[in-house]
């Protein structure tokens, strides 16, 4: 089965995948649109063209036709045009020309009055349809008088001085009559971008000559030109036109007009594109004149708005059932909860998987379990019976595919959920499971191992299927030739059943179950566990684990007599056999002295490592017999459990009101399965506040309690060890980091302090994480915070002991701002021999300390000794448990700077603590 993780990481590649089709398809799309746009752009400007041309050629033939004329006598100019043209008038009244003169340069020759006369005469005789549609003009080759074939009212004149620059045109076109001596075809002359003298504005002028006698080379002359003027406003209302005209507008366009002879461009749309992927077009207009278009992502996407839309929708859907998917998957794996010695899913977890079988899918269902398991237990231990089927489940793990689940049901007993396989492919896995088996090795010693199965195809009737298989597990179990070369508890060597500890001497539980004196008159059993053995190990070596072990073995010898019998029943629990007790003040002797174990002051060096023992004792007072050893082993375990319930150095005996602890302890097992999924815990806040100005608030602890609608309030100190212990921890620590990132964003918008920071206490099972930190930073980010406005809190002993995981996430939290500190600080491992090593930013002093403070020496010569250890590192202090002002001041005057407890403020709601001018209201 996926882990949390593997789906995580499957739904960081399959959102990145999708995100990547989204941009290609949107890409693919922003592509075919701007196409389009080009295409329909082209097909508008051709329209353009084609009207431009369609002028300039009812241009030439106006210049022809004038060109024809004007070579013609009089008389035969009048019998051409008849009545409208009047010359002897033309020539004698001024008034008569001078309505339509735009240009002269001083008075107007016979000639030149008599081409005017022509000019207005052949004008009005011309229909509309032979006409420019826009400002049509002779102009006079010598360049001395601009004819305006539409009178111009008014005293000023167009220009001041001729507007374009035809003189070079005029002296190439008279060379190019003289040269070519024949028919001539005439030549256009295409402006560069001018100013109009009269409007302006930005203009371009198309010119076409008139040239009399045109077909007799030896008389032709350039007359003048006939021009057009297209003003800005004329070519905006022609390209809109167009644009409309072909279905598109030209305001989706940045599109200019340049000449090749220079000047500005003219713009033609109001659109100003700043910045585009795609390239800019250049279309040819006419041989003079071409047009530059260019288009911004938001042009092209409103080009074809519908199909933009259409398919993101269609791809946000997909998105969306995705993560949707994924959302109830997380939610499914959230609710597993694993088994911490096999990692296999414990039975609350594998329910999950079981409720969502389904017989479509081709489900098999594998009952196997682990033989000898009790006679491993018997002969070498219970810790060695634990390793055996941790060894057991890593052989699964390695045989079975990761789409298959193992669901560890009790004791040895496991159960295997393979999806879409068949009887024989199940088959041929738990075969190759058993060949890997075969011995376990412990201590250089070959202990046999196999299992027993029964497969069965899921039908859709769990509960029968299993039973089947069941049924068919203990077929085989009881078949005797089932494994070849398998040995039975018979076969075992007496050199494969220590009896004594290699590593300290001491009895094996074997050893001490055959111990001649084990069972003469004895009736005290008590177990120890030595609590910070293995975080020690792992820190300083084995042989700093050794002489840990060796020292508190050495304590058991002096404070106890010398009758008594011990064994290791495990790498850090032993079990010391007592003397019988004759009276109960006898027992609470015993019980007194366990606890010295613990408390003694006196301190032993290794290597300059000081061996500090901790740890807790369970006594239980039974006649000790063959039979009734398990029990008395069993039930001094629960008092061992009741013992490090209340903390280090605790030594209880066992009494029969435990069980009902036990039954409790069970409920709280169930119950704390469904509290995250019902939304019964809810987040609470206690202030952090500042003893040198005013009780200051800007710092604060989130807690989390409890409310079950089965068991009512459980405080955390109950079900936070459970949750541990199940796993449940990691689904919880996700929901308690995030809901806390969301209240405290909602505390800072309500108006507190932006740099306000809010302390989470955090579990060693979520630093052993593989994506802790990642989970914090994206909470921090989705609430809109920084790295300053939390501290994570956790103890001493995590550091102490911590693998790569919480180093590497303690590290990637620090570099965004998350503070570290070192909770109940003086409780446990403090040592400076490592101290100087440990990553943090914060000491919180030990409730107990504090408490103490007023009335004992001690506990004030340890929290000055910590004010200054704190001061030494340049780290702030924080003094967890004032009750009352008198010992609030009493920690101001030592110098500390922070304090917390019931005196300023009880835990409550974030949403219950007023805030006033950025400050939190105690």
């Amino acid at each position: 089965m996926k882990t949390i993780n593997a789906f995580k990481t499957e739904k960081r590649a399959l959102t990145f995948s999708l995100i990547t089709i989204i941009l290609i398809v949107n890409i693919a799309l922003l592509s075919i649109s701007y196409l389009d746009m080009m295409r329909s752009a082209r097909f508008a400007i051709s329209d353009i063209k084609q009207e431009i041309e369609h002028s300039i050629e009812k241009n030439e033939n106006i210049a022809a036709a004038l060109g024809d004329l004007i070579a013609l006598p009089d008389d035969k100019i009048v019998a051409k045009l008849g009545d409208s043209v009047n010359l002897k008038e033309f020539e004698s009244d001024q008034s008569q020309y001078q309505k339509n003169i735009v240009f002269t340069s001083g008075e107007m020759s016979r000639n030149n009055r008599k081409t005017s006369a022509l000019l207005q005469a052949f004008w009005s005789n011309l229909s509309d349809e032979n006409k420019a549609p826009h400002w049509t003009y002779f102009t006079s080759t010598n360049l001395n008088y601009t004819f305006d074939f539409k009178a111009v009212y008014g005293t000023h004149h167009k220009y001041s001085t001729p507007h374009l620059n035809l003189g070079t045109y005029f002296q190439d076109l008279s060379k190019k009559i003289n040269a070519e001596k024949e028919f001539l075809v005439s030549d256009r002359f295409y402006s560069s971008v001018y100013q109009d003298a009269l409007t302006g504005l930005p203009v371009i002028t198309f010119s076409v000559p008139v040239i009399s006698n045109n077909l007799n080379f030896n008389k032709s002359k350039v007359e003048g030109v006939i021009s057009t003027d297209y003003t800005s406003k004329d070519l905006i209302t022609l390209f809109d036109k167009s644009f409309t005209k072909a279905g598109i507008t030209a305001s989706s366009y940045q599109i200019t007009l340049e000449s090749l002879r220079g000047g500005s461009p003219i713009r033609v749309s109001p659109t100003t594109v700043h910045f585009t992927p795609f390239p800019t077009q250049k279309i040819s207009l006419t041989p003079g004149y071409f047009i530059k278009s260019k288009v911004g992502i938001y042009n092209v996407v409103h080009h074809k708005p519908w199909l933009f839309i259409f398919s993101n929708l269609i791809l946000l859907v997909f998105l969306a059932t995705l993560l949707y998917a994924y959302r109830n998957i997380m939610n499914m794996m959230k609710r597993l909860s694993y088994d911490s010695l096999t990692r296999a899913f414990s039975r609350e977890g594998g329910e999950v998987i079981i409720n969502s079988m389904s017989a479509h899918e081709s489900w098999i269902i594998v009952a196997v379990d682990l033989d000898l398991f009790k006679e491993i237990n018997d002969n070498y231990g219970h810790h060695v019976g634990d390793l055996s089927l941790a060894f057991f489940s890593d052989t699964l793990h390695k045989t079975l595919r990761a789409s298959d689940s193992i669901i560890r049901m009790g004791g040895d007993e496991f159960l295997l959920l393979l999806p879409w396989s068949t009887y024989s492919a199940a088959s041929a896995l738990m075969q190759r499971a058993q060949k890997l088996l075969k011995h376990f090795k412990y201590d250089g010693i070959s202990i046999p191992i196999s299992c027993s199965y029964g497969i069965q195809e899921f039908t859709g009737d769990f509960a029968q299927d299993c039973q089947i298989a069941d049924e068919k597990l203990y077929i085989m179990k009881n078949r005797p030739t089932r494994t070849p070369g398998r040995q039975t508890p018979l076969e075992t060597t007496p050199q494969q059943v220590p009896e004594r500890d290699p590593d300290t001497g001491l009895l094996t539980l074997t050893g001490l179950r055959n111990h001649p004196e084990t069972f003469k008159d004895r009736s005290i059993m008590m177990l120890i566990h030595l609590s910070n053995h293995s975080s020690l190990t792992n820190l300083l070596g084995p042989e700093y684990g050794k002489s840990l072990m060796d020292y508190l073995i050495s304590r058991i010898s002096m404070t106890f007599p010398e009758d008594i019998i011990l064994c290791r029943e495990r790498v850090d629990k032993l079990v010391v056999i007592l003397p019988p007790v004759r009276t109960l003040e006898q027992l609470g002797l015993w019980e007194h002295k366990a606890s010295t174990l613990f408390t003694l002051q006196e301190v032993s060096f290794i290597e300059q490592h000081e061996l500090r023992i901790e740890g807790n004792a369970g006594l239980v007072q039974s006649p000790l017999t063959p039979d009734t050893f398990d029990t008395a082993l069993r039930n001094s375990g629960v008092a061992l459990h009741h013992a490090r319930k209340q903390g280090n150095a605790k030594v209880t005996v066992f009494t029969p009101d435990m069980h009902a602890a036990g039954l409790h302890h069970i409920q709280l097992h169930e119950q704390l399965n469904f509290a995250l999924e019902r939304e019964e815990f809810r987040l609470v806040m206690q202030p952090i506040v500042g003893l040198e100005k005013d009780s200051e608030c800007r710092e604060g602890e989130c807690l989390i309690r409890w409310n079950s609608k089965v068991l009512g309030n459980v405080p955390p100190d109950e079900f936070i060890p459970i949750a541990e212990e199940t796993g449940l921890i990691i689904p919880l620590g996700e929901w308690i980091i995030n809901s806390a990132c969301r209240e405290l964003a909602k505390l800072i918008a309500r108006g507190a302090s932006e740099d306000f920071k809010l302390h989470i206490n955090i579990s060693p099972l979520q630093l052993q994480a593989n994506e802790f930190a990642e989970g914090v930073i994206e909470s921090l980010k989705q609430h809109g915070l920084h790295g300053q406005n939390l501290c994570i809190e956790i103890t001493e002993g995590v550091l102490i002991g911590s693998g790569t995981n919480t180093c590497r996430h303690l590290k990637a939290l620090r570099e965004v701002g998350v503070t570290i500190a070192l909770d109940d600080f003086g409780s446990g491992y403090s040592s400076l021999s490592y101290l100087h090593t440990l990553p943090f930013d914060q000491l919180k002093i030990d409730r107990q300390f504090v408490s103490g403070v007023l009335a004992d020496s001690r506990s004030e010569s340890v929290i000055d000794s910590v004010l200054n250890l704190s001061q030494s590192f340049g780290v702030p202090m924080v003094a967890e448990g004032i009750e009352d002002q008198e010992t609030g001041d009493k920690l101001r005057a030592m110098g500390c700077l922070l304090a917390q407890g019931y005196h300023y403020g009880r835990p409550k709601p974030f949403n219950e603590w007023p805030v006033h001018n950025g400050q939190i209201t105690l």
